[in-house]
């Protein structure tokens, strides 16, 4: 007989959508390894969509850098990358979780 996880617990989100789920969860009686793999898939699919973003971000700022070191006008380059004139004198912070030099995305540990 299968082990069914109670997420009367999970009370720390306040979300009404998220209580919906956790309660569908338990009507449809899924374990709690089940469970832990739902919310491991939903970690995996929150950090890629996050990397895509910051691979993306990286390699804009990376062409607005070598557009700055051409010559090209700081307000130009506002305009046509959709950045403000503060995003482009900001240096680019590496976020050590996402930034890979390989290419490959790390999922979560």
């Amino acid at each position: 007989m299968k082990q069914v996880a109670s997420l009367k617990y999970e009370t720390h989100y306040h979300n009404a959508m998220i209580q919906k789920i956790f309660d569908s969860i338990e009507l449809d009686n899924i374990t709690r390894t089940e469970r832990y793999d739902m919310f491991e898939e939903y970690g995996r699919r929150e950090y890629e969509e996050r990397k895509i973003k910051y691979d993306r971000f990286k390699a804009l700022y990376e062409v607005v850098q070598n557009f700055l070191a051409a010559g090209i006008d700081i307000e130009l380059i506002s305009k046509n990358t959709g950045l403000t004139i503060s995003e482009i004198e900001t240096p680019f912070v590496i976020d050590e979780e996402l930034d890979d030099d390989d290419g490959r995305s790390r999922p979560p540990q």
